[in-house]
This record gives C-alpha cells, structure tokens and sequence, in this order.
C-alpha cells in the first residue's frame, strides 16, 4: 500500500495495478491528481484547490519555496509588504498607506488623532504639533497667541488693559497703553497710575486727573482729593489749616499767611492756636506772649505784660502795691490763704 504523506498526491494515470506519489506545490498542504490540485491549503492560504493567500498576506519566494508573508503594516490586503491594495486601520492613500491629516504615525493599524486644541499635525504624539491650529503659533507646543490665553483648551481674548494675559483674562503679562503700573508683583499691576485714569479705549492710554484729584474716575470727577483738599467728587473745600489762595493749585498752610493760626480763610484766620484769639491771634486775657507761647499770668493777675508776674490789673479783691504796680497784693482786712 502507498502511504499517505502531507506535500504528495497518488497519481493514478499509471499502468494498472501500480501509482506512484508526486510533491505537491508549494501552496498545498496536501493535494490529489496534480500537485498544484489542491485538498488542504498550506498555513495563510484559503480556497482549495487553488489556495490563494489570505487577506492580510502576499505571495513570495523564501528560500525556494513559495509562501504567503504578512503584508506590512500600513496595508489590509497587499501586493509586497509595503505595496498595499488597501490600508489597515484608518490609513489612506493605498500607494503609501499613509496617516490622514489630523494623525500622527505610531507604526499601527490606527493612527491615534492628534490633540485639535493645538495641533493641524503632529508627531510622534498627541501634543507635539507639526502645524498649529488658528488662533496658536510657535509647534510644536502652539501657545495662543498674544491677546489670548488658554481657557481650557480654546484661545480667549485678554481685557483691558492686558495685551498679554495667562489663567485668566485679567492676568496681565503684559500692559496695553502709557501711565500704567508696570510692576508685575503689584495687586494693581496694569492699572491706571496714582492720578490717572482710564481714558479713551482707542488709545489704550491712562490721562491725567485733574489737579485736585489724588485719584479719579474722569478727569472732572475724584475718587479722593489731592492738595491739601476735601470733598470729592469736586474737592473744592482745603483741608483744615489751609486756605485757597486763587493762584496756586494746592491749598496753602494758614500759618504762611497767618502765624499761630488753624483754620482761615483767603481774608482772615477764623481759629487760632491754643490761648490765642481770632483773627490777629493776639493771646487771650490772663496770657502773656513769651518766645512766640502764649504762658499764663501769676494766679493774682486779671492781664499781664511782658512777664507772668507783670500784672496789669489785679484779681479782685486784690489791689496794686503802692510803689510797685507790677504786684497786686490783698487789702487791709484780707490776708494771702
């Protein structure tokens, strides 16, 4: 009897009572009446009897033997291992089997999609950006743009008054327009200076307040005065201790005009330091002017002049001393307690 072997077929077309075993083709595991006729195909071979290879794999010779090798990986169904019919996964383009647009190669079937916050294409990874998208500049990290910040993934416009902002849209990196604090570590970074205000938006620029305003809304309108004055929004009032000459733009310190005054006005001083009286500011009855301090005359004196003890006039009932007008002196009849 003539065994069975895988690779042989029993050819019957010899004289009677004799066969003989041939080899079967390469793609045939085992195969009848011709060697190419056959029964069960070899490994990655499908559709007896002729035994094509599977999707995925391409016929070639290795080594004198034709075999069916995977098909590379860019291709579903191939001519070579890098000649593809039609692409695996998500791939285009049969020629070359390559990444669509907004993809990037990780030598799979699918190529993963690049990060579409930032990227047009990209590289290697999601993030690492080939070309940014609009509104980004700078791959492959594609930060937004001046003006803009990220806000969760979307480019958003800064405000006023930062020409550059990050976190937020009013964390200034950077200021738009003149007269602004520029010290990035202040709690009023980009605002308007001390005296200054937010004017036209077109300029971008911070303008003068007027000259009796510390700060201001506009340039009619104060925040807080300036200049020794009182009163915002108009601070036309000075302060205590100052008056309005009409010439000078600060209000000007009654004492220049008025010596031992507190309060005056443009005319006269209305208030006058301790012991003295408005509006000359002369000491008051029972003080004597001594060094510029008005000091108070002895317990016995009503006036006194040039000294303490220079009574000129006396407590009642106390009278002059004859002979000596500067000391009063009590009556007959009363004695010093």
């Amino acid at each position: 009897m003539i065994p069975d072997r895988p690779h042989s077929a029993i050819v019957e077309d010899v004289p009677v009572g004799s066969a003989k075993l041939i080899g079967c083709a390469d793609q045939c595991l085992t195969c009848s009446d011709y060697s190419d006729h056959c029964e069960e195909c070899e490994a990655n071979r499908e559709n007896a009897p002729t035994c094509s290879c599977v999707d995925g794999y391409f016929e070639e010779t290795v080594d004198g033997v034709l075999v069916c090798s995977p098909c590379g990986i860019p291709c579903d169904t191939c001519q070579s291992e890098l000649y593809c019919y039609l692409c695996d996964g998500n791939r285009e383009n049969p020629s070359v089997c390559s990444c669509p647009a907004g993809t990037y190669d990780t030598n799979e079937a699918i190529c993963p999609d690049c990060n579409t916050d930032y990227c047009v294409s990209c590289v290697g990874e999601p993030d690492y950006c080939e070309d940014c998208i609009e509104g980004r500049n700078s791959p492959p990290e594609c930060p937004c743009n001046d003006g803009t910040y990220d806000l969760n993934g979307v480019c958003t416009p800064c405000e006023h008054p930062c020409s550059k902002c990050d976190v937020t849209a009013t964390g200034c990196t950077e200021c738009i327009g003149a007269n602004r604090d520029e010290n990035s570590a202040s709690d009023t970074y980009c605002q308007c200076l001390v005296d200054y205000f937010e004017n036209d938006p077109v300029t971008d620029d911070c303008a003068a307040c007027n000259f009796k305003c510390d700060s201001c809304s506009n340039y009619e309108s104060c925040d807080e005065c300036a200049c020794n004055r009182s009163g915002a929004p108009d601070c036309t009032t000075c302060d205590d201790g100052y008056f309005d000459d009409g010439v000078n733009e600060c209000c000007q310190t009654c004492t220049s005009k008025y010596p031992n005054c507190v309060s005056c006005n443009a005319a006269e001083c209305t208030v006058c330091t301790e012991n003295r009286v408005a509006p000359e500011c002369y000491c008051a009855e029972g003080y004597v002017e001594i060094n510029g301090s008005c000091e108070p005359c002895n317990y016995n004196c009503v006036t006194c002049a040039q000294t303490t003890a220079a009574c000129t006039e006396c407590e009642v009932p106390r009278l002059t001393k004859p002979n000596s007008p500067d000391f009063c002196v009590c009556p007959d009849l009363y004695y010093e307690a």
